[in-house]
């Protein structure tokens, strides 16, 4: 492909706006370098992509238990964009390109259980999670809404509902790029 269409290609994958931005600062990286952007959230991308480091590829999961998230870092990822969203503590978290200004989580829940766990590159995330926010009030509602209309009209929609985490109501759907005809999640290419 040129360099004009990969380009866009990947710019289509990363988070716009303030969202970039703060991205880009807590990873020290120029805003405007989709590519130094998608090397380091790209594990876990829509459409199935998943850009890893040629040298090393990802760990396997066998047996591997999954990286649980805590209440804390639920109520801390939901109320509100937290200050900041990656933690050179803990690198699986929020390691993920999500496309858009609306703050929103790439989350996974393996084998149907309960408790939402961090995607990581070989277990792909299973959900999209849409805190409400203060700026736009009832925009979970009306996503929800949107959605429900979609359907009914006929038109392919991911299956979502309203569900409340950690007190915040947020708007949880399935990615249409996963299958989960096994004991694990796969990634369903999209290209």
């Amino acid at each position: 492909f040129s360099p004009d269409a990969s380009r866009a290609y990947v710019e289509g994958l990363l988070p716009e706006g303030p969202r970039r931005l703060a991205l880009a600062r807590e990873l020290a990286i120029d805003p405007d370098d989709g590519y130094a952007m998608i090397a380091a959230l790209g594990a876990d991308c829509v459409g199935g992509a998943s850009f890893q480091p040629p040298v090393a590829p990802p760990p396997c999961r066998a047996g591997a238990r999954p990286s649980w998230t805590t209440e804390e870092e639920l109520e801390e990822l939901v109320v509100g964009p937290p200050p900041r969203l990656l933690d050179p503590a803990r690198p699986e978290r929020m390691r993920a390109a999500l496309p858009g200004l609306r703050h929103k989580l790439s989350l996974a829940r393996p084998g149907g259980a309960g408790r939402w766990a961090w995607p990581d590159a070989d277990l792909p995330s299973t959900h999209l999670v849409k805190p409400e926010s203060r700026e736009h009030p009832e925009m979970v509602v009306n996503e929800m809404f949107c959605t429900s209309v979609a359907a009914e009209a006929g038109l392919l929609v991911a299956p979502a509902w309203i569900e409340e985490i950690a007190g915040r109501p947020c708007l949880v759907s399935e990615r249409f790029d996963r299958t989960t005809g096994r004991p694990e999640p796969g990634r369903l290419h999209q290209e």
